[in-house]
């Protein structure tokens, strides 16, 4: 055992990880760490919903994924979010916009929150696609648009992450379903560096 523990010294924590321990993420250098806060029945109150968006630049294999999450929060103790949906597409940018109309018809979300880099590029196709389906069915669907800053350069992503939805799951206050185990994959596995 001293042995092991002088190796890991001498290795570092992420070296003895990767080769003593075949992880290649040492549990110290973890955004997220498992078990993950879950729930099983969203509560019976009336709840508020969000949309977020993450595009990709590009559907090509190399790319990276589109991330969707969807959230829902109660209205009279807006304490807790529940993660309804988190998937990621690859998809073009008119195949996204529909995917996006389509879930606000489903959650009826008071905002949907999109980077303003993408949005930029977009918001023509958006704005086309909700007037379609309100005029088609005479509901108004579309939620207050959030546009989300892209500086390059100011805060890494992981430290958006952290200070946002890592803040979140560290005080049990993000919840999720048990079945988003892809989810949990990346999460567990997400580097702060």
């Amino acid at each position: 055992m001293e042995d092991l523990e002088r190796l890991k010294r001498s290795l570092g924590n992420y070296d003895y990880s990767l080769e003593m321990m075949n992880d290649p993420l040492p549990e110290s250098e973890r955004l997220f760490r498992s078990p993950f806060p879950m729930y099983h029945e969203l509560p019976k109150e009336e709840l508020k919903h969000y949309i977020c968006a993450d595009f990709a630049y590009s559907q090509k294999k190399w790319a990276d994924w589109t991330g969707i999450a969807i959230g829902s929060v109660p209205v009279k103790k807006p304490d807790r979010l529940f993660y309804r949906e988190a998937f990621k597409v690859k998809l073009k940018s008119n195949e996204i916009v529909d995917l996006l109309v389509k879930k606000c018809v489903q959650y009826r979300p008071r905002r949907l929150g999109i980077e303003s880099t993408m949005y930029d590029s977009i918001h023509y196709m958006l704005d086309m696609k909700f007037k379609e389906y309100e005029v088609e069915h005479r509901v108004p669907i579309r939620p207050e648009v959030v546009l989300i800053p892209h500086k390059k350069g100011q805060m890494s992503k992981a430290d958006k992450i952290d200070a946002s939805l890592g803040a979140f799951v560290r005080e049990q206050r993000a919840l999720f379903r048990p079945d988003m185990g892809e989810l949990f994959n990346q999460m567990e596995f997400f580097n702060k560096y």
